[in-house]
């Protein structure tokens, strides 16, 4: 019984450390009224698909896209969209894959950073959720497997997903503690 609930948290961890990811933000500025990018916002959006083109380890690209105040809220709806289209498509047109681009929208100027500097709230945001590198992980379980042989028990790793709960039942923890109480 306990050899299967030390497996079982190991298992348990194994698929929390996947799944676990870094976040990864940019912000680009725009000038008033207008949706093209500027040489400095194209200078940012170049580091960071010269940063993460060389990487498998990104799980999703989010865009989302602002305006100041001025203006009416439909035109400013439809301001912070033609921004953050441009952004996606600078992105796309360098090699960033479109397919982990998961959100693309415009809030016009319902999310202000700073009331008193319009400039800073005509921006887009750029959020990439990095995967955890595995690397660590898997050194985690390899070090698992030198434990004595009923310490644990084989599992076929590659039927697992990422994401995939696993319930153990009757595990008791110490109070505040990440270890288990005996039974």
């Amino acid at each position: 019984m306990l050899r299967n609930i030390i497996i079982g948290s190991l298992i348990l961890l194994f698929v929390q450390k996947l799944s676990a990811q870094n976040n990864f933000r940019e912000v680009v500025y725009f000038s008033f009224d207008r949706y093209e990018l500027t040489p400095e916002s194209k200078r940012k959006l170049d580091i960071v698909i010269k940063k993460f083109n060389l990487s498998n380890l990104v799980n999703e690209v989010k865009i989302y896209g602002h305006t100041d105040s001025v203006g009416r809220g439909g035109y400013n709806d439809s301001l912070s969209l033609k921004r953050a289209n441009a952004v996606d498509n600078y992105l796309r047109e360098h090699g960033i894959n479109g397919e982990i681009i998961s959100t693309i929208e415009g809030y016009g100027e319902r999310n202000p950073i700073n009331i008193n500097n319009r400039q800073l709230n005509r921006r887009v945001e750029v959020i990439i959720s990095e995967k955890e590198k595995i690397k660590d992980t898997v050194t985690r379980i390899e070090n698992a497997k030198k434990w004595p042989k009923e310490k644990y028990v084989d599992i076929n790793m590659d039927s697992l997903k990422v994401g995939e709960s696993i319930s153990l039942k009757n595990i008791q923890f110490y109070p505040g503690k990440h270890r288990f109480k005996p039974e």
